[in-house]
């Protein structure tokens, strides 16, 4: 097929590209010249293993190309995707502007492909709202919602292997033809209305946010009654009824999707007059989770003779395989530490320097990890990079005085990387200089028992 996607963010390049690596011949479209040079250039926009190098690939076939607008395009086309932003308005709700102008572009061209179809992140609703506004002619027959459930990191992977592709359609056509678009797509279907595919999405992520807040409350109590939770959420993930993913407690959710698209969901039911408590219970409780690691530096340093601290940050971004951190826990979390000390070193490989001096003018720009540690009291880690979790930077800790305070608030370090009495360790849901235990997750003198397969991404 003959396709072009409009939008080159992270949805937009991975579709194009898995498209293209499929066998269709993709058109990639972005209005934005520096995003449109960098693709031209057959560089990803984006943060994510292996995409640079599948770009180039399938373009050396000739079956993947960009240009900054559909007049560009002389030749008939297939289908239309759509997978422009639906960013956040200030009360919260989804902004669907560049998404209802894609559409208007789409179907009102002279292109008029036998498909369209929306990728965007819309409250459910809107599908059906455009149809009546009678602005999008003949679109009730050839559209499809079909959100992207992608995790950043495998997004490639995701796009191949789905766990589900879900089409929200009017027509029955429709499906047929968005099957013929994901002939190379390995994965179960599921076809609904298109208001059922868009609350699929925001549904999908509204559970994922509050299992995360979910097992952070969980680890507050923990640290109080002197548990580990990493133990106790192993325990609690055993059973297949809950499984074993989104347990892991940190500071909280703050990536692309989760915050914007759960603030959008109970936005958009207030604006049919209902509460979502439990929703807005999550958001209290992640805003909360966000600060945590800071409380946790209040108390240790409560315990520390007056003196001028040194904090050592490693990591900004809130996951290690992106570099997006419009929602990252450390944009808050950051400028308050240098309220507590009078030099703060920051550490990240993937955050460039105009951003961190944009949101952190304040702070030290550390070259390494070892560098950002050498003279720390305190060591913040808020983000598991290899270079964090292997532990190198642990022999550049100061051995005089005081043991250097690390606080891990992604759970991610283990007790043997430092050496004994180096160290006043501090983690989430954990005791006070408590590391992770290896213990076994079942009775070996008990036969094993068939376990059931569980997912390994998120949205």
């Amino acid at each position: 097929m003959r396709v072009v996607v409009l939008g080159q963010g992270y949805v937009g390049i991975t579709a194009a590209v898995g498209l293209a690596s499929a066998g269709h011949h993709v058109v990639g479209v972005d209005r934005d010249p520096i995003r449109l040079q960098c693709l031209q250039q057959l560089r990803a926009p984006i943060s994510e293993p292996g995409l640079d190098e599948a770009m180039t690939d399938v373009a050396a076939t000739g079956r993947l190309c960009f240009c900054g607008t559909l007049d560009e395009i002389d030749y008939p086309i297939d289908a239309i995707l759509v997978a422009v932003g639906s960013p956040p308005l200030p009360s919260g709700g989804a902004d669907t502007t560049q998404v209802e102008a894609a559409l208007a572009e789409a179907t009102a061209g002279p292109l008029s492909p036998r498909l369209v179809m929306l990728k965007s992140s819309v409250p459910p609703g809107t599908s059906s709202r455009l149809l009546r506004s009678n602005r999008f002619p003949h679109l009730r027959e050839r559209y499809v919602y079909s959100p992207e459930f992608l995790n950043q990191g495998t997004a490639l992977r995701d796009w191949s292997q789905p766990h589900r592709i879900v089409l929200g359609v009017w027509q029955q056509s429709a499906a047929s033809h968005a099957r013929d678009l994901f002939s190379g797509v390995s994965g179960p279907y599921l076809v609904t209305e298109p208001t059922e595919a868009e609350a699929i999405k925001y549904v999908s992520n509204a559970f994922l946010a509050t299992r995360v807040s979910f097992a952070n409350e969980i680890a507050r109590l923990c640290e109080f009654v002197g548990a580990d939770v990493t133990n106790v959420l192993r325990g609690v993930g055993l059973d297949p009824r809950i499984g074993e993913l989104f347990w892991q407690p940190g500071i909280g959710y703050g990536d692309s999707c989760l915050p914007k698209d759960l603030d959008a969901l109970i936005q958009h039911a207030a604006t049919y007059g209902q509460r979502m408590p439990v929703l807005e219970s999550v958001q209290a409780t992640n805003r909360a989770q966000h600060l945590r690691p800071l409380s946790i530096v209040r108390e240790e340093c409560a315990q520390l003779p007056p003196r001028p601290l040194t904090v050592a940050v490693l990591g900004v971004a809130y996951e290690p395989h992106s570099d997006d951190i419009r929602a990252a826990p450390s944009r808050s979390l950051i400028p308050q530490l240098a309220q507590i000390a009078s030099t703060v070193a920051v550490w990240d490989p993937q955050v460039g320097t105009d951003v961190m001096t944009r949101l952190f003018p304040f702070a030290r720009r550390a070259a390494s990890t070892v560098d950002a540690v050498r003279d720390a009291d305190i060591v913040l880690v808020l983000t598991e990079y290899c270079e964090v979790v292997e532990g190198r930077w642990a022999g550049a800790l100061k051995r005089h005085g005081e043991p250097v305070i690390v606080v891990d608030a992604k759970n991610c370090l283990s007790e043997d990387i430092f050496d004994p009495g180096v160290v006043r360790y501090r983690a989430i849901g954990k005791p006070r200089n408590s590391f992770p235990l290896s213990v076994r997750t079942m009775d070996e003198s008990r036969p094993e028992r068939p376990r059931v397969p569980v997912a390994t991404r998120e949205v």
